[in-house]
């Protein structure tokens, strides 16, 4: 990559790198997908 600016580095910060044949962001990953007991 060429010279990015602060803005650009912080917005990309933490995503993947790019590879062929793969979507541009990953999707989302649900930490709990269920509904706890309220009674415990």
């Amino acid at each position: 990559m060429s010279e990015l600016g602060d803005g650009t580095r912080c917005v990309h910060a933490g995503l993947p790198e790019p590879a062929p044949g793969q979507p541009f962001l990953p999707g989302p990953v649900f930490a709990a997908p269920y509904h706890l007991d309220p009674w415990q």
